[in-house]
C-alpha cells in the first residue's frame, strides 16, 4: 500500500526530526507476515533537481493511506495546508482512505479549531494522536488499519488514468508511438506483459492525468496528435475533456468536494473568483468530479433587486429550464424536478455572496443544488462559516490562456 506522510517539520529541532525518521522507519519496516508498504516521503524519496511540487502532487492523488504530522511550523506552511486539504476532502469523500492526523508537542486540537486554514477541514471529527506518543504506535495503528483493507480501492488518479487509457488505446498505434516521442523525447520502453498498443496509451493516459504535458503540448496540439493518430471524434472529445480541467489547483477542487459532500448536513455555498466565470466555474467543478465530469453546471443571472430570494428562485428554475431545453416544459416543471432530484446539481450565483439565511432558504427550495457563489476576479476572506472560499482560487492569465486552447481543440473537432 502507499503510504505518504506530510509533514512540516522544523529542521532546527532534533525532536521533530527524530520522530519523523522514526515513524518512517516503522512504516517502511516489513516485519515477518507484514504485508509490504510503500513510503512516500520527500525526506528520503525527493533529490536536488527533482520536480518536488509535481511528486508531491502525484502522491497526493495516489497515496492509499496518510500520516499527518502537525507542528507548530506546519500550520504555517501553505504548502502543509495544502495537502492536509486535499486529504482530508479525500477521507470525507471516501472514508475508507485512512487519514491519520499526529499533533506533535506545540500543537493542539484548538489550534486546528482556531486556524483559519485548518479549522474547515474538520480535522477534529477524525482519530488522532497527541504529543506524547511513540512514533512505533503511530506506525502499528496505520499498519493494523491498513490490513484490514482487503484490497485497496483505486484512488482518483488511477481512475482518471484508467478511463483516459481506455479511450486513447482505441488509436492507431503506429501514430500513438510517434505522439510518445514527441511528448516524451523517448520512445516507450519495451515490455513483454502489456501489448504494446495499450503501453502507449498507458504511457500517454498517464502523462495526461499527471499535467505532465510539455508547455509546448498545448490542449489543441494534444487533440490534433490524437486525431492525426486515427483516434475518432468522440473518444478524441472526452480525453480533452478530462484533460481540459487539470490546470485548475486540486486545492480548490477538493474544498469544492468538501461542499459537495456536507451539503446533506449543513447549506454551505462554495465562494469561487474567475474573470470568465462561464469557463472557470465548469473547468472547478469538473476538476472535483474527474472522471466523472457532467453537463449539471447552470449559471443563474440577477440584477439585484430588492427581493433576491425570488430573484435568485427564479433564475435558479429559469436556468435549468434552458439548459435542458427539450426535456422540461417551463419553470414550474423546473422547481418540480429540482426539488426532487437526487443527483448535485450546481449552479452559480451571481455577487453578491448569500448570507446565511439566504442561502438556509435556497436550500429549503433546492435541496440537490450545490451553490458556487461567484465573487468577482478576487477571492475576499471573511465570508461566514456558511461559505467555503475556494482558495487558493483561480489565476486569471491561466484561464484566459487555458479557455482560449480549449476553444482551439474543440474546434479541430468541429
Amino acid at each position: 500500500m502507499r503510504i505518504f506522510i506530510s509533514h512540516g517539520v522544523d529542521k532546527s529541532k532534533p525532536d521533530e526530526l527524530a520522530f519523523l525518521d522514526a515513524l518512517a522507519l516503522h512504516i517502511a519496516h516489513d516485519a515477518p507476515g507484514e504485508p509490504a508498504h510503500e513510503l512516500l516521503l520527500d525526506r528520503t524519496r525527493l533529490e536536488a533537481g527533482d520536480d518536488w511540487a509535481g511528486v508531491l502532487h502525484d502522491w497526493l492523488a495516489e497515496c492509499q493511506a496518510a500520516v499527518l504530522l502537525l507542528s507548530p511550523r506546519a500550520l504555517q506552511r501553505p504548502w502543509v495546508l495544502k495537502e492536509a486539504t486535499i486529504l482530508s476532502f479525500r477521507h470525507r469523500r471516501d472514508p475508507a482512505f485512512l487519514l491519520l492526523p499526529v499533533l506533535l508537542p506545540g500543537v493542539t486540537s484548538q489550534d486546528l479549531t482556531a486556524h483559519a486554514g485548518f479549522s474547515a477541514l474538520g480535522l477534529d471529527a477524525t482519530q488522532a494522536f497527541t504529543h506524547g506518543v511513540d512514533p512505533a504506535a503511530v506506525a502499528h495503528l496505520v499498519k493494523t488499519k491498513t490490513a484490514a483493507i482487503a484490497a485497496p480501492q483505486a484512488t482518483p488518479l488511477d481512475r482518471l488514468q484508467q478511463v483516459l487509457e481506455n479511450w486513447i488505446s482505441q488509436a492507431s498505434a503506429t501514430a500513438l508511438e510517434q505522439a510518445c516521442l514527441d511528448w516524451l523525447g523517448e520512445p516507450v520502453a519495451w515490455r513483454s506483459d502489456v501489448d504494446r498498443a495499450r503501453q502507449r496509451a498507458r504511457v500517454i493516459a498517464r502523462v495526461i492525468a499527471r499535467g505532465r504535458l510539455a508547455p509546448a503540448i498545448t490542449l489543441a496540439g494534444m487533440t490534433r496528435a490524437l486525431t492525426g493518430a486515427a483516434l475518432s471524434r468522440e473518444p478524441t472529445r472526452k480525453v480533452l475533456d478530462l484533460a481540459a480541467s487539470l490546470w485548475v489547483d486540486e486545492e480548490v477542487a477538493a474544498r469544492l468536494r468538501a461542499v459537495v459532500a456536507c451539503r446533506s448536513s449543513a447549506p454551505v455555498a462554495a465562494a469561487l473568483n474567475s474573470g470568465r466565470i462561464d469557463y472557470g466555474a465548469r473547468m472547478t467543478v469538473w476538476r472535483a468530479l474527474l472522471p466523472d465530469i457532467a453537463d449539471s453546471i447552470y449559471f443563474v443571472s440577477g440584477a439585484g433587486s430588492d427581493d433576491r430570494l425570488g430573484e435568485l428562485v427564479v433564475g435558479i428554475c429559469r436556468a435549468y429550464r434552458d439548459g435542458n431545453k427539450g426535456d422540461i416544459a417551463d419553470e414550474d416543471e423546473a422547481r418540480d424536478m429540482l426539488q426532487v432530484h437526487a443527483e448535485p446539481v450546481f449552479f452559480v450565483l451571481p455577487p453578491p455572496v448569500p448570507d446565511e439565511a439566504l442561502l438556509q432558504d435556497l436550500h429549503a427550495q433546492f435541496p440537490s443544488a450545490i451553490f458556487i457563489a461567484h465573487t468577482g476576479p478576487s477571492l475576499p476572506t471573511g465570508l461566514g462559516p456558511h461559505v467555503m472560499p475556494l482558495w487558493p482560487g483561480l489565476g486569471l492569465d491561466l484561464e484566459l490562456r487555458y479557455k482560449a486552447d480549449y476553444l482551439a481543440a474543440k474546434k479541430i473537432l468541429c
